[in-house]
């Protein structure tokens, strides 16, 4: 039977404690014997405790009035990773952390960890690239538990997270030295890409290197250690990649779930073809986007890959390859009876000797528009199949965040066509637009926000829809989050010469409970009468009041405190800021093209190689024959002709009633989008001189 020690402690004796680690579960109060038990018992179903062991060096001690256990892991034969994970899963009911983690924060003494993780002392220099970054010490991020993501690396390169992450060890903690060194000599090979993750609201609770490719489910708990609800929370710091040039060519913010897709795609690929990626890309084709390198795994065939690293190199190359060719030849050439046979042999090795290969190297370069990189000597050849077009394109089973991730926003667009071109492609019609962009033009406001909600769309200030009993406010807190819900923010940054400004996807229930946390009460109401009478009422009374008396209000006017006014502008600012900062920016098309899929996929008959059109928009274009204009059919799409936009029938069909122009064809729908915001603009200033006349103003 396994003795069990229990002693009691002071947190003196903690700080000395330094050089050990342990953990720490608080709120212990009781028999402490129960709870040993109960820990030991609920940790070996969980299969953390192993073959029968037990914790049995704990420690009693008071903190700031409150019980806490310490479990001694000397000498315990434990799964370190299940573990941490089960430590970070169940922090809500035992506030468990660890031995060092807590000296430093709880108790103030400094520790050998510091705050970019774990000292190492021997580093391999030719692996310190790739050891992981632990993230910075905290309670609910320890040392330990950035260590225990080593557990998903096996031997063969697969991810694996049952195995222990340095068996050598028998499971036990590892020495605080040279850990990550001593994985990183594991035979197997290094994952294709390396990300550290941090939650980018909070960075004082540290962050993970993840490997890629890996699952959702082996992710999760790494996003619950830096408390991420979601994927707005998630920022990557840093990408690390033993694939040659990969990582100057990604770009900055890039989505998770594509980097996830494109080291899934690296990983099927041989030793030769991953020489040959890489040498695509060191030649600089084909590596402007995640999306051309995921093609490029798919097309590697097309391009050949020589061991020449010079162009003396190719050019002896191409001569060995030339006499090899000829081989036969040239031996005929030289045991022919023939005199004058042999002395042509004779004077071809005399010109071999003559040959300069740099030359005959470097016009072989220039003729077959090659690359001398690293990896050897590039050439391409073949039309390249752009098979991965976008995000919608990573298959589900390596998508491991909900998309979109992060969110996306368009930066200096000319607001007025851009927001009739959003209008149209996800299929309201004209009255909608003009009315919401009588709303951006009235410029009373530089934040603005559009809800996309059960057929409605409605355009307003951003500050209003913090304003209980607004309009704005109701239409934000009773919309529901369906598949049809989009929402964006609309940052405007210039207004003379155009309307210009940023265009954000947001995520809708995070703002929605955004606005529900720092909504802003009115500390009175002003009520308008029938007869002009003002009454001013509390909140209480306008809440109470009968039915009888509201039916005499005419008018009223919500009133707030100026500080709860700037409160919510001050809110609005570092909103816009975080959008700016570390959002991701895209080109206006593909912004577009990213809200039809959307849109495209509630057809009858959807087509993914095409722009999906409001009624109204599709005929004006097919009228001015700006685009081909098609109706979306079972059959497939079918072609208009121009005149079916001024017939009686027209547009009209029975059942069918939606319309698409092709992807290539985008200019055409701004084309169409630069007329209708003249004549929208004109119709609207047309409007404001016509209420001005009535009121009597002066024009």
């Amino acid at each position: 039977m396994i003795e069990i020690n229990i002693k009691h402690i002071s947190t003196d004796d903690l700080k000395q404690m330094t050089g050990t680690e342990a953990l720490i579960l608080q709120g212990c109060g009781g028999d402490p014997k129960e709870w040993v038990d109960g820990i030991n018992d609920l940790l070996t179903e969980q299969g953390i405790l192993r073959d029968g062991d037990v914790f049995r060096d704990i420690s009693v001690f008071d903190n700031d009035g409150i019980t806490c256990l310490m479990f001694g892991m000397d000498n315990v034969n434990l799964d370190i990773g299940k573990l941490a994970i089960w430590r970070l899963q169940s922090h809500a009911n035992f506030g468990g952390t660890w031995l060092s983690d807590f000296i430093q924060n709880r108790l103030g003494i400094n520790t050998e960890y510091h705050e970019s993780g774990r000292e190492l002392d021997h580093k391999d220099p030719d692996l310190e690239a790739y050891e992981p970054k632990i993230g910075a010490v905290s309670e609910d991020t320890p040392p330990i538990a950035a260590l225990s993501e080593q557990s998903i690396f096996s031997n063969d390169g697969s991810n694996n997270e049952s195995e222990s992450y340095h068996e050598d060890h028998n499971g036990n903690f590892p020495p605080s030295k040279g850990v990550l060194t001593d994985i990183a000599r594991d035979k197997g090979p290094l994952p294709p890409l390396r990300v550290y993750i941090e939650n980018i609201r909070d960075e004082t609770i540290g962050g993970f290197t993840i490997p890629l490719p890996t699952t959702a489910e082996k992710l999760r708990p790494w996003l619950e250690g830096i408390e991420a609800k979601g994927p707005q929370d998630i920022v990557i710091r840093e990408i690390e990649s033993p694939i040659s040039g990969l990582t100057a060519v990604l770009p900055e913010n890039p989505l998770l779930n594509e980097l996830n897709y494109l080291a899934t795609k690296i990983n099927e690929l041989g030793a030769y073809d991953r020489d040959t990626f890489s040498a695509v890309i060191e030649a600089g084709w084909h590596c402007d986007s995640v999306a051309d390198l995921i093609n490029l795994t798919d097309n590697i065939p097309l391009f050949d890959l020589q061991p020449a690293f010079s162009e003396e190199q190719y050019g002896e190359f191409l001569l060995e390859t030339r006499k090899d060719a000829t081989a036969e030849a040239f031996m005929r050439l030289e045991k022919s009876d023939n005199p004058k046979d042999r002395e042509l042999a004779a004077h071809i090795l005399l010109m071999e000797s003559y040959v300069n290969c740099v030359a005959y190297g470097r016009d072989a370069i220039d003729e077959e528009s090659g690359v001398i990189t690293e990896h050897g000597y590039i050439t391409g050849g073949g039309e390249f199949q752009e098979i991965y077009r976008g995000p919608d394109d990573v298959p589900l089973e390596y998508r491991v965040l909900p998309y979109l991730d992060p969110p996306f926003f368009v930066e200096d667009v000319n607001l007025v066509p851009f927001l009739i071109k959003l209008h149209a492609v996800t299929g309201f019609p004209a009255h909608d637009t003009e009315y919401n962009l009588g709303v951006l033009t009235g410029l009373r406001s530089a934040e603005y926000l559009l809800l996309i909600d059960k057929g409605n769309i409605p355009l307003t200030e951003a500050a209003h829809a913090y304003r209980v009993g607004t309009t704005a406010y109701d239409a934000w807190v009773n919309a529901s989050d369906g598949p049809d819900t989009k929402t964006f923010a609309i940052h405007v940054t210039e207004v003379h010469g155009r309307l210009a400004g940023d265009v954000v996807t947001i995520d809708f229930a995070e703002r929605q409970c955004e606005i529900l946390q720092n909504s802003i009460e009115p500390y009175q109401i002003n009520a308008t009468l029938e007869n002009g009478e003002i009454i001013e009422y509390t909140p209480q009374e306008w809440d109470a009041m009968s039915q009888l008396d509201r039916d005499r209000v005419q008018s009223y006017v919500r009133k707030f405190t100026s500080e709860d006014l700037s409160a919510v502008n001050r809110h609005l600012e570092d909103i816009t800021l975080y959008h700016r900062e570390f959002n991701c920016p895209i080109g206006e098309d593909a912004f577009l093209v990213l809200m039809n899929a959307v849109y495209m996929n509630q057809a009858q008959a959807p087509q993914d190689d095409m722009l999906r059109l409001s009624q109204g928009a599709a005929k004006e274009i097919l009228a001015r024959g700006d685009a081909d204009v098609y109706r979306l059919m079972p059959s497939g799409p079918v072609k208009l002709n121009p005149l079916d936009a001024v017939k009686s029938a027209g547009l009209n069909y029975s059942e069918y009633r939606e319309f698409a122009i092709k992807l290539q064809e985008i200019d055409g729908l701004d084309k169409w989008a630069n007329r209708a915001a003249f004549d929208m603009l004109r119709n609207i200033d047309r409007a404001e001189r016509d209420k001005s006349k009535s009121r009597g103003e002066e024009l």
